[in-house]
């Protein structure tokens, strides 16, 4: 990933596949991401992330959360509409 700041390398991805997981939008059985960095070491604020996507055709972005130093954030995907 690059931008007018930092160069930053990813060369390792943590991929778990069916995972189940409940959010408002219902039961689903995922593919969790994470991100790691290239030398293994905790990101500068210690912070870690991780996507889960719907196994199913859709592949929906079911939860996605972030944790930092000081602080943490969660989507949970609450409905689907078509």
């Amino acid at each position: 990933i690059l931008n007018k700041y930092k160069n930053f390398s990813f060369s390792k991805t943590k991929i778990e596949k069916d995972v189940k997981i409940d959010v408002p939008a219902g039961s689903f059985t995922c593919t969790k991401i994470s991100p790691m960095k290239l030398n293994e070491k905790e990101f500068k604020n210690k912070s870690q992330m991780s996507m889960l996507f719907s196994n199913d055709e859709n592949r929906y972005p079911v939860k996605i959360w972030l944790t930092m130093k000081y602080g943490s954030l969660v989507l949970e995907l609450n409905k689907i509409t078509n």
